[in-house]
């Protein structure tokens, strides 16, 4: 369907999409406007418990495809571990920002312990409890002020160490410009 096609208000609703800034919100209002069939995909339920859930597929998707060009409008940043097992995945939703991330193997707990450490000092800069989500594929360190307080602990270090004691997991990340990538970040958010 083009837009020539649309009715005067269809065009109108449109136009409004574009000014959407999440990546996800957008295409669901275009979606919308355009009527775009919604496809099915059939799977067989025994195979749902070894499938790793969409949301860290995407977040894996996106750290592989991800720039260091910040976007103005890019309100998702996930950064890849050195070996590509993890992805810490950055967001503003809603104005509450959310800090994860997504692991290629499932882990069995709900709370596991986090550790992250500056490697050039070898210090610990942050060591709290993250909740388990996605069947265990994805960890949250918390929302709003609880994440931006993580956050912030990583911004400015050019590489660190994300550890799971408890899994006897470990992460390598490079920074690779984070405070700049998640720019726009901080502003939708406020912080």
């Amino acid at each position: 369907m083009s837009l020539g096609v649309l009715s005067k208000n269809e065009t109108v609703k449109a136009e409004q999409c574009t000014l959407i800034k999440s990546n996800i919100s957008r295409l669901a209002c275009f979606d919308k406007v355009f009527n775009t069939p919604v496809g099915t995909q059939i799977l067989d339920d025994r195979l749902i418990a070894n499938i790793i859930p969409r949301l860290v597929s995407d977040i894996f998707i996106l750290a592989k495809n991800d720039t260091n060009d910040s976007q103005e409008n890019n309100l998702e940043v996930a950064l890849s571990s050195n070996d590509e097992r993890a992805a810490i995945y950055i967001t503003c939703k809603d104005n509450i920002t959310r800090f994860q991330l997504a692991l290629d193997q499932p882990i069995n707990q709900n709370m596991l312990n986090v550790h992250i450490a500056n490697n050039d000092t070898n210090k610990i800069v942050s060591k709290i409890d993250w909740q388990s989500a996605e069947r265990g594929y994805m960890l949250d360190s918390g929302r709003g002020l609880y994440a931006i307080q993580q956050l912030k602990s990583i911004l400015y270090i050019d590489s660190f160490t994300v550890t799971l004691p408890q899994e006897n997991k470990s992460f390598i990340f490079k920074n690779n410009g984070l405070a700049s990538r998640v720019a726009s970040i901080r502003k939708e958010c406020g912080w």
